[in-house]
């Protein structure tokens, strides 16, 4: 990196942008797994309960994570 006086190094920058990029898709990656994930939580709930009421928002479980 270069000091305070001079021009940022884009070199470094460049590659520290690219790895916030890189973070950033993975990132994502995870998000939609997680709610692939979550939708098959609700979609397990209205089975179970056929015709009855469904607790989707449980604070205990969202405390929890």
């Amino acid at each position: 990196m270069a000091d305070k006086d001079d021009k940022p190094d884009t070199v470094d920058l460049t590659s520290i942008r690219q790895k916030i990029d890189e973070v950033d898709v993975r990132i994502q990656a995870l998000l939609n797994e997680r709610a692939r994930y979550a939708k098959a939580v609700g979609e397990a709930k209205l089975r179970e309960n056929g015709d009855g009421p469904v607790d989707f928002y449980r604070p205990e479980r969202e405390a929890q994570v």
